[in-house]
């Protein structure tokens, strides 16, 4: 929370969709990042930066488990029924 604090503050613009420049992203932000990133890294789960969010504006549906699953299997086996395309050069 102490990010998401310090970015609404320092960075405001990641949260209303106007993307920041980082050369002007004030220290202190990228310096928090950096910590979060590392105790995500370590397992530090309370101290961990945990992004969320940002394909939320790609899901157009919510499928059923049953569904998803169909669907990952028919696209693994078109990627594997087409992989000698891709692997194989003339």
């Amino acid at each position: 929370m102490e990010f998401t604090r310090l970015t609404v503050r320092k960075a405001p613009g990641v949260y209303l969709g106007e993307p920041e420049d980082l050369a002007d992203v004030a220290q202190e932000v990228r310096a928090q990042e950096d910590k979060g990133w590392d105790a995500q890294f370590r397992g530090d789960g309370p101290q961990a930066l945990m992004p969320g969010g940002e394909v939320a504006g790609l899901v157009d549906d919510i499928p059923s488990v049953k569904v998803l699953v169909e669907r990952t299997v028919k696209e693994a086996e078109d990627v594997l029924r087409n992989l000698h395309q891709r692997c194989l050069t003339d």
